[in-house]
């Protein structure tokens, strides 16, 4: 599932609140929330791999807070699960909404939990840990009044005044806007600069953001117009890797490693039916089984098209370009 960090239609279901108040709490929060948790920590605990897909996930700080077995506490926690990935949750302190996060990742460890935070020595969780643990991605520190006191964990849906859902949803809709401008500025800048290198671990929200900002710099080196037939259609409109992005990430955000296609023509480029060469020049290669179909759609929408030129771009630098397509040909 590809999940997008976005504030459109954000609901009471996507939030929750955790406290953390009494003296224990406090020394917990300072552990995992002021502090993050280790890589090698979560290796040990959750294996290599899932280690570094949250790294990755979490801008490479990993935040943790979790819960006991005690009382609604499982339950909440398990609609945190069924929304994982999309879903927020704001840390409590004091009567003040002090950090957004995201949740991440849901994980049920008792061992793991005792070994972060160690077990509880206060009279109504005597012996127990926070087993039922969750990991964050960090957006925004806000130190906001609450609008009422919390105790324990709290899922948004379950508070009845309609005032403070509506109050705490606006504050996780602008920590959301606010990391997702901090994102863009940092893209916008590495393009600037001429830095197009994106790593392979790196969260999801980040190379949606990256992938819409190299979307919009390819259209307009081609004049939002697809390069084979002139659509001018922005909505239909896509920008294509001419190498690939799992081959380079070197040049993932390259604006010369791309072109702009309408969606079939996208989809044909990609399937290796319709091929561009380094002199510009439009192929169209079917596989064996249509090279033979007369059929007039295939003729207005790729047969006539072979071996004309591009609509070539103005103002850029074409020898660039080329370098790309003829990559693209030796693979």
């Amino acid at each position: 599932m590809w999940i997008m960090l976005t504030s459109v239609g954000l609901s009471a279901e996507q939030v929750f609140l955790f406290t953390a108040s009494n003296p224990e709490a406090v020394r917990d929060w300072n552990k995992t929330i002021v502090n993050t948790v280790s890589i090698d920590m979560l290796s040990r605990y959750l294996g290599r791999q899932k280690a570094e897909w949250l790294m990755a996930e979490c801008d490479g700080k990993v935040y943790a807070w979790g819960a006991t077995r005690n009382g609604n506490n499982p339950r909440i926690w398990s609609e945190m699960r069924k929304r994982e990935g999309n879903a927020y949750i704001v840390g409590y302190q004091r009567r003040v909404l002090r950090k957004v996060f995201r949740i991440v990742f849901t994980w049920h460890d008792e061992k793991f939990a005792k070994k972060l935070w160690g077990v509880s020595k206060r009279k109504e969780s005597f012996g127990l840990t926070w087993e039922y643990m969750y990991f964050l991605q960090h957006l925004q520190d806000i130190n906001e009044p609450s609008p009422r006191v919390f105790r324990g964990h709290t899922w948004l849906n379950h508070i009845s005044d309609r005032a403070t859902r509506l109050k705490i949803i606006s504050i996780v809709d602008e920590a959301i806007r606010y990391y997702e401008t901090l994102a863009t500025s940092e893209c916008e800048s590495k393009l600037e600069h001429g830095i197009y290198y994106v790593p392979d671990h790196i969260s999801r929200t980040k190379v949606r953001i990256y992938q819409n900002l190299w979307r919009r710099k390819v259209l307009e080196n081609f004049n939002y117009r697809c390069c084979v037939c002139g659509l001018s259609i922005e909505k239909l409109l896509e920008a294509a890797h001419i190498v690939e992005w799992s081959k380079d990430p070197y040049n993932r955000l390259n604006p010369y490693n791309g072109l702009c296609l309408c969606s079939i023509h996208h989809k044909a480029f990609d399937l290796g039916w319709l091929i561009i060469d380094e002199s510009l020049t439009i192929h169209w290669k079917p596989p064996k089984d249509y090279r033979e179909i007369a059929d007039e759609a295939i003729y207005e929408y790729f047969m006539k098209y072979d071996g004309r030129p591009i609509i070539t771009p103005k103002n850029i630098d074409i020898d660039r370009l080329k370098e790309f397509l003829r990559r693209r040909s030796k693979h």
